[in-house]
Parts: C-alpha cells; structure tokens; sequence
C-alpha cells in the first residue's frame, strides 16, 4: 500500500522564516516526503528552494505581497502536477508507487467565503485516495473550534461529499502570541480508505517564526524513494585521467563488436564504469555543507532561545513572558539579517578583476538557500503514464523516434531519400578495416 509522511504548515512568510523550515527539515531523523505550505509571501520573481526536494509553487501577483503556497516534494518520489488554481489558492499533485497513487491537495483560503461547489470541482478531488493539507480558516466544533462558523459548515459538507475523514483531534493548531489563546484552523482530511492507516500530530513545542505549528501526517508508512536523492557524483577535479585512459583502453579492446548491439553497449557501458571507479573519486552521500553560507553558531543560539521563550509562553502566558518572546522574535530576525549582509560583504571584499563571473552569481543563489535539484515528473502521453526512470527514458525514445519518423518527411524529402539508398546500398552496413560498425 502507499505510504506517505506529510508536514503541513502556515509559515506566514517563508521569507522571514523559510530557512528555519530548511534548517528544521534537514535535522529530522526522518525528514516528510512531501511539504505543503500556506502563506509563502513569494511573488513571483522571488527564487526559493528546499535542499533534496523539488518545488512546485502558486504564487499571487508582484502586486500582492501576502497569500500564496508551495509543495515542496523529495526528489526521488514519482508525481505529477494535477493543477493550481487561479480563483483559489491551492496545488493539487499526484504521488506514485508501485502502480499506486494518491491526490495531495494543499489548500489556503485568505479569509473569503468558502463555496462547496468550487471545492468539489477541483481537479483529483475525486480520487479513491486523497489528502488535504488545508488552512481554510474555518471553525468547526468537529475539529476542536470553539464554534461553527459558515465556512466550517461548508468543509463539512465537503467531507460529507468526498467521503472524507477530519485527522485533527481538538488541538490547537494556531496560537495568538498577544492572549495565549489558540485554535485550531489548520485541518487535514483524508479519504476515508485512507483513515484507518494514518496518523496526525501536531508539533507544538517549537516556533519557526509563525504562529501556526507544524502539523505531520503519516499515512501508512513510507513512499517508495528512487535514486535521485543522495546520489554520490563524480569528483572530475580529483580524478587520474591518465589511469582512466589505461583502463579503459584495456577493457574497450577486448569488446567483441560482432555481437548485438544491446551487449555491444553493455560492454562499453561497463568498461567505462569500471575505469571511472579506479580513477575517479566519488563524493559523499549527503549533503554535509550548510544550507547557506551565513548561518552561524550565533544564529542557532538566537533560534533556540527564541524557542525557549515561545514554550515558556505557552506554558505560563503572561505580559512579562509575552515581551520576553517578543524580544527574542525581534533578536533572531536582528542576527539573521547582519550575519546575511556581513557575509555577503565579506564576499565582495574578496572579489576582483579575475574573479569569475559564475562564482558570483553562484554565491548569489547560495545567500537565499538555493540548490537546484533536477528531476522529471510523471510523464503522461496518449492515456500511458511512465512513473519510473525507465518508462520515462522509454516514452521518451518513443517520442524521439516519431518526431524524427520517416512519415514525417515530405514526398520531396522521400523521393530524395529513395534515390540515396538506391545509389549507395549497402552503405550503413558496410564494415571499417578495423573491425567497427
């Protein structure tokens, strides 16, 4: 069965407090396959990305600073996009193992009046196995509200439609700092195949900066991971090339061209492999740098004791613990933005004529946490859908060869291809003195 791990979380900008999501993210013992947040606060022209996951965002126009969300996915998970709305904030996608799949829907509503038949219109909302990550900011008593409001009913309804299952049970998921109150806004449904094999907590004992908790959903168990994660990658700086070339001559010249062409490409593909493993090092697994450059020791002390105050709020609400945590909110966002910009003129300090013009603009994407992570989706073509690297590469060559098919040619363009065959047959078939192809 499919097995998911989901953190949900309104991080009211991930802006101001994004990279405490990464930092926390990377030191789980068991980091979420996939990531749904609301009120990102990107617009966008604005680059944002998560280490080891691929990103898909619904961002508000360059004129509205505030809404938004993100789905942050494991690189390595096969999915597909379903849709983002326009009218309405949300993301939908599809997760995929082992011919399985289920609909992930990551939902923020700013405040506007819910209407049940736009929800149920959305695109995968009608799958067998669905999950909404949402912040509706709806009360419902089902939830742990302290009343009903229009909005919940609505929800209800929704649930009532979609045969969906509310995971919350009564906790609070927001806190207002200012009171100490809290309520619970932030709701995750499943479908109701899905109810008996998940569970819901919320991670209440630390602040990122919001005033919403992180929320984790585990469906089942775990997802099946390709090998797009962690993949070790040659270090060319480091290699022996001479020694390369040796071996690799060695092992190439006892190839037997006269075989099939798959075993052909075996031998050579090995061979190659095997040179490139003496003579070339491999990086580590993992990535071990920091996330940015300019996070300090400093910074981590002004984060945990930020975290500190926001505990001793919760446990004990008063105005002296209220200035207390807002004193140390205001430090850590003080530290992050100097330790940023001494970094980055210690950076410019250091540049000159000769330096080169990649390494600046590197250091660039390195200052807001950006390292791109490449992978493909589920590809879906003609009704067929490749989930894994294989099926891709195989859709892929099947495109390849009809676009470059000789149905495509002209009746000029085969006239003449004709006539080239007619006067040099043969001529594809024909050996070298040496022996190859």
């Amino acid at each position: 069965m499919l097995m998911v791990r989901v953190l949900q979380w309104n991080a009211r900008s991930l802006m101001a407090n994004g990279q405490e999501m990464k930092h926390y993210i990377r030191k789980m013992k068991i980091q979420p396959d996939v990531v749904c947040v609301q009120e990102t606060f990107l617009k966008p022209s604005l680059d944002f990305k998560v280490s080891g996951y691929m990103t898909i965002r619904r961002d508000r126009s360059e004129e509205e600073a505030r809404g938004g969300c993100a789905i942050f996915i494991r690189q390595g998970i096969s999915y597909r996009l379903i849709e983002s709305g326009e009218e309405q904030e949300y993301i939908v996608v599809e997760l995929w193992e082992g011919g399985e799949a289920v609909v992930i829907v990551n939902y923020y509503n700013p405040g506007g009046r819910l209407i049940l038949d736009r929800l149920v219109r959305i695109k995968g909302v009608d799958r067998r196995k669905v999950i909404w990550c949402a912040d509706f900011n709806a009360h419902n008593t089902l939830w742990g509200g302290k009343h009903t409001d229009v909005d919940g009913r609505v929800v209800e309804e929704l649930m009532e439609e979609r045969e969906l299952v509310c995971l919350n049970d009564g906790r609070g998921t927001r806190i207002d700092v200012r009171t100490g109150n809290e309520s619970a806004i932030d709701i995750t449904l499943v479908s109701a195949s899905l109810a008996g094999v998940s569970k819901w907590e919320v991670l209440s004992g630390k602040s990122l900066g919001s005033d919403h908790y992180l929320i984790m959903c585990t469906v089942g168990g775990r997802v099946e991971v390709g090998a797009g994660r962690g993949i070790r990658k040659w270090v060319y700086s480091k290699a022996e090339w001479n020694k390369f070339r040796e071996v690799s001559e060695d092992l190439l010249e006892v190839v037997d061209t006269n075989r099939d062409v798959e075993e052909v490409n075996n031998s050579v593909t090995t061979a190659i492999i095997t040179a490139a493993t003496q003579a070339i090092p491999r990086s580590r697994n993992g990535r071990t740098r920091k996330l940015v450059p300019w996070w300090s020791e400093e910074c981590s002390k002004a984060v945990k004791a930020r975290n500190k105050a926001f505990r001793k709020i919760k446990q004990n609400h008063t105005m002296a613990s209220l200035l207390e945590y807002q004193r140390a909110q205001a430090l850590v966002r003080r530290v992050v933005r100097r330790t940023k910009r001494e970094s980055w003129r210690q950076f410019c300090n250091g540049i000159g004529r000769t330096t080169p013009v990649g390494e600046v603009w590197g250091m660039i994407r390195k200052m807001g946490g950006d390292r791109r992570e490449w992978e493909y989706p589920v590809i879906t073509e003609e009704g067929e859908t490749a989930v894994n690297d294989k099926e891709k590469a195989e859709m892929i060559a099947r495109a390849f060869a009809k676009v470059h098919s000789v149905d495509n040619l002209t009746m000029e363009g085969k006239r003449r291809r004709e006539m080239t065959q007619s006067r040099y047959p043969g001529a594809l078939d024909r050996r070298t003195d040496s022996g190859g192809r």
